[in-house]
């Protein structure tokens, strides 16, 4: 069971306690309460976490439906919904970006991507996504004339032409390929461009 403080919790920013990341009941309006794996521990935090993926248990091949209402659980694997972070390689390789401004748009406006203000230890792949709409293998919204993104991606993501950051893409197993449509951030390893990555979570938090 999560801890229910959905009367106080806005989103985990409001959460006090240290050393007790977990899954908590959020209330971000009224009369609207779901649970989120709230992670406390990570500096900077609390950090509400919109996507974990560590085993490839859930598939993120998804159509537009499925991602709108999100699907797995905050116990596991999942993906928030529309209602960013940590990036791990095989080899234990640890590497992060975080960005100040991350503003997802509505459903009218194809969950428009607007991100921006990079800092990390790994180079800056996604401020290209930003303006771009999210696209599904049943939804489209990409700039790519000559290909479907998400079909070629693998995943639901805010493409591009195609994509510079795919953390929405198959979860692979083995790493001593890159493979395209990979969960994968362009040159995480320098001398590879589309490596798969172990582990992969996307945070946010009120500004």
């Amino acid at each position: 069971m999560p801890y229910d403080d959905s009367e106080s919790l806005v989103d985990c920013g409001d959460i006090s306690c240290v050393e007790c990341s977990g899954v908590y009941r959020i209330t971000p309006v009224p009369g609207t309460s779901f649970d989120v794996f709230c992670d406390v521990d990570t500096f900077g935090g609390p950090w509400t976490v919109i996507q974990r993926r560590f085993d490839g248990s859930v598939n993120f091949t998804r159509n537009w439906e499925d991602y709108k209402r999100g699907f797995g659980t905050p116990y596991g694997e999942y993906w928030l919904g529309e209602h960013g972070r940590l990036h791990e390689g095989w080899n234990g390789t640890m590497g992060y970006a975080t960005y100040r401004r991350f503003i997802i748009g509505s459903e009218a406006d194809n969950y428009q991507l607007t991100i921006g203000g990079f800092d990390g230890d790994v180079g800056d792949k996604f401020t290209q996504h930003s303006g771009h709409y999210f696209s599904t293998f049943d939804r489209d919204n990409d700039q790519n004339r000559n290909r479907h993104c998400a079909e070629f991606g693998g995943g639901g993501w805010w493409y591009r032409n195609c994509y510079g950051a795919n953390l929405n893409g198959v979860y692979l197993e083995d790493n001593g390929t890159d493979v395209r449509y990979s969960m994968n951030w362009e040159y995480f390893y320098p001398e590879r461009r589309q490596a798969p990555l172990r582990n992969c979570t996307l945070m946010v938090k009120r500004k």
